[in-house]
């Protein structure tokens, strides 16, 4: 066969290829059939662009050289920068003389000549093809039919490489879709259990909190106590799993980054066994965010304990906040972030790092490196929530030195406001008639209870459309108390109708689970399940002269 005949055959033999490994065999059959060598291989960046990936075999002990490379920086080796900026074709003769070459590196490997060509598919770069020789065989300068054949081969691989590179983003990306419609599909329903449990929590702790005020030296007040710790504990979880299912409404404010983190500092210190060195440092003159204090609290909570039980042995435990510029080149194409500002708060562990097999499961609903006793399998999802609701972005690097995760926050412009906590009572005589919404009983009943013994008039109906008339027909309603989720009309369009009357009373939307609604700025929210004495302290807030709308 003449060449064009030859690199034809090579050609269909490179696209029948099973993979990477496969068609660099062929290449190097081919190189070592029709020039004087016989060592050729690829090297191509990882998909962090700072590693390489070593594609076929130069020498005996590829462990050894694979090993080598893997430490291998980009942007800390002069001559590995050289073959990833050039874009034409060239020979080193002898590596022993090349300046930017490491002399220790060329040692090691008994490097002596280089052939690199640039893998330049369609103006992008994927790495480079090098042929080369190494001690035994000396010094081996191409002839110039050599170095044409060569090149030739090199773009044949190109086209190749490429193509395997455009098949695995889009295989990664299909299976990210799929985990993305498994996770959604699980957030739903994590969500509609949420939302009833809730409902139960909140009719438990409520009636506790009733019982208690009754019982103020009987033997049974222990144990009612104790309903109360449980129900607190049910509610942590349930909390997590709104997270988690985006079903929380939330009401982002500007946060001041540093003010919650001097606070988390003081918090998480007292969590760490005395063989772990914890430390927070943030950066200075960092610009506020648009976000939920308690949902960043949660995530640097998450992260902190989990790093905490990644070092059962003792170890050291970063925090540091800073500020940062995203771009588009370091966010996924799928991502649906915008390039920007961001503040970004990175939890680094030195512990043993996160086993291969589990990297990708990690932010999956309970999933666990744990025991079953040690934890729900939440925090990672709750924190990758966490991010994605306030259009952020999330990433971590591992190691068996440690693992550091990295949350970005975008900035805003606005000013940071102070934390609003409930005050105790304005000392108010209640008499208000407040109209309580909602389309459980039990929640219900517990509400009507609650209120009338602090002095309220109550009425109570099951859904908005009931609410609604009995507004219309009594327009001395004080205050409406209302689920957000109800059959016929919800808290969240009984809101709206309100808001077309000349004097609509405040409404105060008491949310077990909101998928896909944003928080209007007109209302007031109580999370559920809420304690009653968090209820009085709002409505109390709410009918004040000077109150205005975001209390919470």
């Amino acid at each position: 066969m003449n060449p064009t005949e030859q690199l034809l055959f090579l050609s269909r033999s490179l696209h029948g290829a099973s993979d990477l490994s496969d068609a660099l065999e062929s290449v190097n059959a081919f190189i070592s059939a029709h020039t004087r060598y016989r060592a050729c291989w690829a090297v191509l960046r990882t998909q962090d662009g700072k590693h390489l990936d070593l594609i076929g075999n130069p020498l005996p002990n590829m462990t050894g050289v694979h090993q080598r490379m893997g430490s291998l920086l980009l942007e800390k080796d002069a001559l590995l920068r050289h073959l990833f900026t050039a874009v034409e074709p060239f020979c080193i003769p002898d590596l022993r003389l090349e300046p930017q070459a490491d002399p220790a590196q060329v040692a090691h490997f008994g490097s002596r000549t280089l052939i690199v060509v640039p893998m330049l598919p369609f103006g992008g770069r994927v790495g480079a093809m090098l042929v080369g020789t190494f001690a035994d065989r000396g010094v081996m300068e191409p002839t110039d039919a050599e170095f044409d054949l060569i090149v030739r081969v090199a773009s044949l691989l190109t086209l190749v490489v490429s193509r395997t590179r455009a098949e695995e983003r889009a295989r990664a990306a299909a299976e990210r879709s799929q985990a993305n419609q498994r996770l959604e599909s699980l957030g739903r329903m994590a969500g509609e259990v949420a939302h009833d449990f809730n409902n139960i929590i909140t009719a438990i702790s409520g009636n506790a909190d009733l019982a208690l005020s009754e019982l103020e030296q009987h033997p049974a007040r222990e144990f009612i106590q104790e309903i109360q710790a449980a129900s607190q504990r049910a509610s942590e979880l349930s909390r997590q799993l709104l997270t988690f299912s985006k079903g929380q409404l939330l009401q982002p404010t500007a946060l001041d980054l540093g003010e919650v983190m001097e606070g988390l500092a003081r918090m998480l210190s007292r969590l760490m066994p005395r063989n772990i060195e914890l430390s927070f440092r943030t950066a200075s003159g960092l610009p506020p965010i648009l976000a939920e204090r308690s949902q960043v609290e949660q995530l640097v909570m998450n992260l902190v304990l989990n790093a905490r039980d990644a070092m059962p042995e003792g170890g050291e435990l970063r925090v540091h906040t800073s500020h940062t510029t995203l771009h588009a080149s370091q966010l996924e194409p799928s991502a649906s972030v915008e390039p920007g500002q961001f503040l970004c708060i990175s939890v680094q562990d030195s512990g043993g790092g996160i086993p291969e097999h589990a990297q990708a499961q990690i932010f999956e609903p309970f999933f666990s490196t744990k025991g079953s006793s040690q934890g729900t399998g939440l925090g990672l999802s709750v924190v990758r929530s966490v991010v994605q609701k306030h259009k952020g972005h999330l990433h971590f690097s591992t190691s068996q030195s440690g693992t550091t995760f990295f949350s970005y926050f975008p900035t805003t412009d606005l000013e940071p406001q102070a934390m609003t906590i409930l005050a105790q009572s304005t000392g108010r005589t209640p008499n208000e008639l407040v109209l309580v919404a909602d389309d459980q009983p039990q929640i219900r009943t517990l509400l009507g209870r609650v209120l009338k013994r602090a002095g309220y008039q109550v009425e109570v109906c099951g859904d908005g459309e009931q609410a609604m008339r009995f507004i219309q027909a009594n327009p001395q309603v004080a205050v409406v108390l209302s689920d957000v989720t109800m059959p016929k009309m919800g808290g969240l369009e009984l809101l709206a109708q309100l808001q077309d009357r000349a004097h609509p009373p405040p409404v105060v939307l008491m949310s077990g689970y909101t998928p896909d609604q944003d928080l209007p700025h007109s209302a007031h929210i109580l999370n559920k399940p809420f304690r009653m004495d968090e209820l009085l302290l709002l409505l109390d807030k709410v009918l004040e002269p000077s109150a205005a709308p975001s209390l919470r």
